[in-house]
């Protein structure tokens, strides 16, 4: 009897040490694959930085770089996605349109009109809302992306070694469960104005009308410690102490302003995990130079842990002229919680709009809680106001965030200058 007992003590000693055995293996394999998409990762991102560094090169073209998606990101997200392909129109005309739009099995659309000077223009409404996870993206083969600007740099949104030959140009989400933080009112604009000039000093850019107060970095043709890269600046007062309070309610903004655009970021997240790295790895890399090399002037700001040099606060904005922009970066928007969306005599409504084909646009309604990042380069776009004149004191408000060429060029003049 003893005997049958010591031999079933065996057994079970060498089972659970078999188990030991399976789990450390796993911990071990684990940890390995681990180590190395960190050095696939860490390796992707030396590459995306020679490639960006390689348009620091006097007379090379302001850089600008879109995801590649990973043929198993883009099998997951097809059916969220509006495919584009084939070139239609030249960019020269500063309209980018494309020959075929395929629309994923998920897209919910339907059709719609944008008023614009009186008069009804046809779209396609993405109905985002009504959407299996609330999301959707744009996409363009590779190759046409290639034939467009052929200087494009592509980066990985996570680490992969089988690419699809597909670009991201715009991603998109809704979470109106997000916007629990700031809820922004009509005195916030009055505080605005008080602490930040507006930017738009005409509407000779595309026809904008509206305030746009920015902060952080931007290109400077003022040259200030060897470098003609500067930040945005406050409203001036002559006496110190009513300037400290203008610096002060400047750097609240500026916080509030972080604050929605981090909560953008967060959205985005849930089918682009590694978001902070893309949205401006231009401008990642000018920084990463400044550390190495020398001082370009290039500052860190409240939201550059969400991957952002640049943020403003857009009130009443709106764009009469579909356009692209040679940005080196995505640009993100982001529509917060506020008074005025939800009041139910409002006969304000804003849409952003891109211009796809010659005979098809989609728009989407900027609601609080929506969040995506397009790329200015490849996408005709603009955005809408449709408003009864009579209702004046609806005020309404968007984050954005971009890079564009004029900082890029900066950058480059001040580390090509100071070399």
């Amino acid at each position: 009897m003893s005997t049958i007992r010591l031999l079933i003590y065996y057994l079970v000693c060498i089972f659970f040490t078999y188990i030991d055995y399976l789990y450390l293996s796993q911990l071990r394999a684990r940890k390995k694959r681990v180590n190395f998409n960190r050095f696939m990762n860490n390796h992707s991102k030396m590459v995306l930085s020679h490639k960006i560094m390689q348009s620091f090169e006097e007379g090379a073209n302001t850089p600008h770089v879109l995801v590649e998606l990973s043929k198993k990101e883009l099998f997951r997200l097809a059916p969220n996605s509006i495919s584009l392909k084939g070139v239609s129109s030249c960019k020269k005309s500063g309209k980018l349109l494309y020959e075929s739009v395929k629309y994923g099995t998920n897209i919910r659309k339907r059709k719609s009109s944008i008023t614009l000077n009186g008069n009804k223009i046809p779209s396609y409404e993405v109905s985002i809302q009504s959407m299996k996870t609330n999301s959707f993206i744009i996409t363009l083969p590779k190759s046409d992306a290639m034939s467009i600007f052929p200087e494009l740099v592509t980066s990985e949104s996570t680490y992969n070694d089988d690419p699809s030959g597909t670009v991201l140009l715009m991603a998109c989400v809704y979470q109106p469960d997000s916007n629990k933080g700031k809820k922004w009112n009509n005195d916030d604009f009055k505080e605005v104005k008080k602490c930040k000039p507006n930017i738009l000093q005409s509407s000779n850019h595309h026809q904008s009308t509206g305030y746009y107060a920015s902060f952080g970095n931007k290109g400077s043709y003022e040259i200030v410690n060897s470098s003609s890269v500067g930040q945005y600046t406050t409203k001036k007062h002559t006496k110190l102490s009513k300037q400290q309070i203008i610096n002060s309610q400047a750097t609240k903004y500026e916080t509030y302003c972080a604050n929605e655009i981090a909560r953008s970021v967060c959205a985005l997240k849930s089918f682009l995990p590694n978001i902070q790295s893309i949205i401006a790895p231009v401008l990642e890399t000018s920084y990463e130079l400044q550390l190495k090399e020398q001082d370009l002037n290039l500052k860190e700001m409240s939201s550059v842990n969400e991957g952002c040099w640049q943020t403003s606060i857009c009130i009443d904005a709106e764009t009469q002229e579909y356009h692209t922009e040679h940005d080196c970066t995505y640009t993100l928007i982001s529509i917060p919680s506020q008074e005025s969306s939800n009041s139910s005599t409002s006969s304000i409504k804003y849409d952003f709009l891109f211009k796809l084909t010659n005979n098809q646009t989609i728009n989407i309604s900027l609601k609080p809680g929506l969040s995506f990042m397009f790329s200015g380069l490849y996408l005709t776009h603009r955005q809408n106001k449709s408003q009864d004149t009579n209702n004046l004191h609806n005020t309404f408000f968007n984050m954005a965030s971009y890079g564009n060429k004029r900082l890029f060029q900066h950058l480059r003049k001040t580390y090509n200058n100071n070399k």
